[in-house]
């Protein structure tokens, strides 16, 4: 549970939404690359099944449950 992949999505413009800064557990900051994707490897000793995800942009819902790969998405509102 500890590789992270996920992408965020924007349903209005059907794309994927590039460099956002997104904080994870409020321990781990990444930004989704050129496609939306973001990846994060989380060491064993922290991996967790549910972890909270914050952003400056809105997201659809506040967290991520394990396992998720590239064809999960997050929503951006």
């Amino acid at each position: 549970y500890g590789r992270v992949k996920f992408r965020l999505w924007s349903h209005k413009r059907s794309m994927g939404v590039a460099g956002v800064n997104i904080n994870i557990d409020d321990t781990y900051q990444v930004k989704s690359d050129d496609k939306g994707y973001v990846q994060l490897y989380i060491p064993l000793s922290c991996q967790k099944v549910r972890y909270h995800i914050s952003s400056p942009v809105e997201f659809a819902r506040d967290t991520i449950v394990m396992p998720c790969g590239q064809n999960d998405i997050v929503e951006v509102n």
